[in-house]
């Protein structure tokens, strides 16, 4: 191999980020004892607003004044020492990740170019005067070592500046914590350690008389709303550079909207003072109307070099926080506090009032849209905008996508409108009413309450529908990221399955869900019912665009859950927080019967259901992402092995309820994914076997499944064995949207291979006898000795598969089960005829 004569080291440290967190952890023991708490503070202290009485052990409430300030002093300087050693260890990893990536980069540069050097001169080290360039021209081979030396010289002069610059970086982040320390916890040193994350709320919790003003509420006036208003404007406009009050006035408003992030989530109550301040404070921005646009002139005011850009993002947030806390009707806000400016962004052409008589064009609105979004930017993910402003984002920027006019690219960006649909998503009754159709903008109500017709919404709920599809059907550049917010929060607000299943089988009535559970229902019971929807449905599985996949097949008016992946993996979440809802067989086949099975939530029974159609619909969707179609077939595969393992292993009564869902499940999936596979052939000039590759995923990443979930090492034998069985299902797939029995499409001799496993797991008699029959099935030692349930594991050298199956199942097949009640081949034959009718049901 060749050298060159050009070498690279970057400069090291000896700091250790381990070992300066150690001195960190130090000082937190030293603040334990200091406030007498032998527990972890670090929740405590930062994640909650707490009285700081409270976070001592010791009874010093009734001390003086003085004496009370210096616990707090003391507790202030420890912290913020440990604050500061925990910034310098973020530092010294920062500075070595860069220097290894650095490193990393040179030497596969290097090994690339010694590679490049042409034989003659392999061996040889290149230099800067050898070998010489032959002629003028870039031929030959000297000359080609010539470029190549040329590019590892460029390459190294790079690698030096950005050396260069790391370690100077390096060098000012050790001046400036040094500074930091010998300076102390002054206000815009606190300020910096809340913006780097490293802190929140413990300066506040230990001396809220130094470091925010919201504990004197005299603080909170109108007045001082407006002077600050205005103060704070000649700051952002650059007429005045910051300052101790400029940093001092920016934590007060930091805490007033960190409080409104604590009363959201506690639920406890927001200060009418605080509300008040901020209804004064934005009135009085927009009436300072910067750059002659009420508050969404303030992104442009702070254009420039008078705000760095960490100056600037902190600031748009601290006023992004406000606006979302200022609409929160939960907080004493409301819609119609905020600034006019804001609520006209919010709305755009879309959803201005049928009866107003203003222009308000295109090319204006997604100028304040943008500035908007730049408002909202950098909000705090925990926070909240309120109900009303929510679900008018939301609906605007489905009418927008979905509208004539939605060009990305000449008005608002694709990145704009996912920051604000990243903040209306995040109010999940908003989600719930727009899912549900509950919501109607208030613009297009008449003094009745009722809808307002306008081309082309002749209907409330069309003009949701419209938004919805949109929405959902947009050709997003992060592959549905932007929306589906609007449907996560289902799957995490679902009530957990013994929740929904009544105490009593043979009642109708189900125990009570939290509001959150119950909301969570009605709006899957909501999404479900709109794809029952002939029009909706169509817009959902073709949606007119196009995807080009990995293997360059290009697939022509996709479905929405193949052109938004992220779309389809929220869905399929749902699912699999439903699953036993979906896999209810009530309804499924011919019915005879009167019986409403029809998707609602019931509120006399608080029960949730899915009709069948509506459920097949649903998950069609899912599979069409290659993706969330694995997931969601392993999950159920999965469902499945813990049915059969606890089948199989399990010392109660016999109960064939597994059997039934895991089969209605199985069902299910296939005729979705063999009627997304078939759309597929329809829609496009070249079909590819989409229903094979899912299912070959399903094999490659069950086991990973099973151990996330810990489970049980037979239950990941049993996942993986039925991972198989879907692929031989897969090649020979039934006729129409019905699957035969399960004799058609499960061998007797697989179900034989798992009573043969379970029974040998089951009673170590049974597994010494069968180790006597054939000793190679056995694997393992002692107690962690098991039988393979794919046969092919089984060591039997030279003897028949089909044989020593025989041999085996012929030793336990008349064994009584495991619950006492009958064989071993009744109670197979029993749960396979239970499965398959389950799944033939479909």
């Amino acid at each position: 191999m060749a050298n060159f004569d050009i070498s690279f080291l970057a400069r090291t440290t000896s700091a250790s980020a381990t070992a300066i967190r150690a001195r960190a952890e130090d000082l937190d023991t030293l603040q334990a004892r200091l406030l007498g708490r032998a527990d972890d503070l670090d929740a405590d202290f930062n994640d909650t607003a707490t009285q700081f009485t409270d976070l001592l052990a010791w009874k010093i409430r009734d001390q003086s004044a003085e004496e009370l300030q210096l616990w707090r002093n003391a507790g202030t300087s420890i912290v913020y020492a440990s604050s500061m050693i925990e910034m310098w260890a973020q530092h010294v990893e920062s500075f070595k990740e860069e220097r290894s990536a650095q490193m990393t980069e040179w030497w596969e540069f290097l090994r690339s170019k010694r590679g490049e050097i042409p034989d003659k001169y392999q061996g040889q080290t290149i230099t800067a005067a050898y070998p010489e360039r032959e002629g003028i021209g870039l031929l030959g081979d000297a000359n080609k070592c010539r470029s190549i030396y040329e590019e590892v010289a460029s390459k190294a002069e790079d690698l030096e500046g950005r050396e260069r610059t790391n370690y100077q970086k390096f060098e000012d982040h050790a001046d400036e914590i040094a500074e930091k320390l010998r300076q102390g916890p002054t206000k815009e040193n606190v300020q910096a350690l809340i913006d780097a994350g490293v802190n929140s709320w413990a300066f506040y919790n230990i001396d809220p008389n130094h470091y925010t003003m919201l504990v004197d509420g005299r603080e909170l006036t109108e007045e001082n709303a407006e002077e600050w208003a205005e103060e704070l404007g000649t700051y952002w406009s650059g007429d005045k550079p910051l300052d101790d009050r400029y940093h001092e006035l920016m934590l007060m408003m930091g805490m007033i909207t960190a409080n409104a992030t604590q009363a959201q989530q506690g639920g406890t109550g927001y200060r009418e003072e605080e509300m008040d301040f901020l209804r004064a404070f934005y009135e009085r921005l927009e009436e300072e109307n910067p750059n002659g646009n009420g508050v969404l002139g303030l992104p442009a005011e702070m254009e420039g070099d008078h705000l760095t850009a960490e100056e600037r993002e902190h600031a748009l947030g601290v006023l992004g926080d406000g606006i979302l806390a200022l609409s929160d009707n939960r907080l004493g806000g409301g819609y119609y506090d905020l600034p006019a400016s804001v609520r006209e962004a919010a709305e755009g052409p879309a959803l201005q009032s049928p009866n107003s008589t203003d222009l308000y064009m295109i090319h204006e609105w997604a100028d304040d849209a943008g500035a908007l979004a730049d408002l909202l930017r950098h909000t705090n993910p925990d926070l909240e905008g309120g109900y009303g402003f929510s679900s008018t984002l939301t609906i605007s920027m489905g009418l927008y996508a979905g509208g004539s006019e939605g060009n990305f690219d000449v008005w608002l960006s694709q990145e704009d409108a996912g920051t604000l649909l990243d903040n209306s998503t995040r109010n999940n009754d908003a989600n719930h009413a727009i899912l549900t159709g509950d919501f109607v903008h208030p613009n297009f109500k008449d003094e009745n309450g009722d809808f307002i017709p306008n081309p082309p919404h002749e209907t409330a709920e069309e003009m949701l529908d419209h938004a919805l599809t949109s929405l959902f059907t947009f050709d997003w550049d992060d592959g549905g990221e932007s929306v589906r917010g609007l449907t996560d929060w289902i799957a995490e607000d679902a009530a957990a399955p013994e929740d929904r299943i009544p105490p009593d089988e043979s009642s109708e009535v189900r125990s009570e869900l939290t509001p959150e559970e119950q909301r969570s229902a009605e709006a899957l019971a909501a999404l479900v019912e709109r794809m029952e929807d002939e029009e909706f449905r169509e817009s959902m599985f073709s949606t007119g665009h196009e995807v080009t996949g990995d293997d360059d097949v290009t697939w022509r008016n996709v479905a929405a859950g193949h052109l938004n992946p992220e779309v389809a993996d929220s869905w399929s979440d749902i699912f699999v927080s439903y699953m036993d809802v979906f896999a209810n067989t009530e309804g499924l086949g011919e019915t005879n019967d009167e019986t409403d099975y029809g998707t609602r939530w019931d509120d006399e029974q608080n029960r949730l259901y899915l009709s069948p159609d509506g459920r097949r619909h649903f998950v069609e969707l899912i599979m069409g992402d290659a993706e969330a179609a694995q997931s969601t077939y392993s999950e159920v595969v999965l469902h499945g092995a813990e049915t059969m393992g606890g089948f199989s292993l399990g010392d109660g009564n016999r109960d064939h309820s597994g059997a039934n869902s895991y089969g209605s499940l199985l069902g299910l999936v296939d005729v979705a994914l063999e009627n997304e596979s078939a759309r597929r052939a329809i829609d496009n000039t070249e079909a590819v076997n989409h229903a094979n590759k899912i299912r070959n995923g399903v094999v490659d990443t069950i086991g990973g499944l099973a151990g996330d979930r810990n489970a049980s090492g037979i239950v990941v034998e049993v996942a993986k064995f039925l991972a198989k069985e879907a692929l031989e299902i897969s090649d020979n797939p039934p006729s129409g949207n019905t699957i035969e029995t399960a004799g058609d499409w499960m061998p007797a001799e697989d179900m034989q291979q798992l009573a043969i496993s379970a029974l040998a797991a089951n009673d170590p008699e049974v597994m010494d006898a069968l180790a006597g029959l054939h000793p190679g099935v056995v694997m393992g030692d002692g107690e962690d000795r098991y039988i393979p349930l794919d046969p092919y594991e089984w060591e039997i050298n030279e003897e028949s598969l089909d044989s020593v199956r025989a041999n085996l199942y012929d030793y336990v097949d008349e064994r009584p089960w495991v619950d006492g009640e009958g064989s071993t081949k009744s109670a197979v034959d029993n749960f396979l005829g239970t499965l398959g009718m389950a799944w033939g049901k479909w």
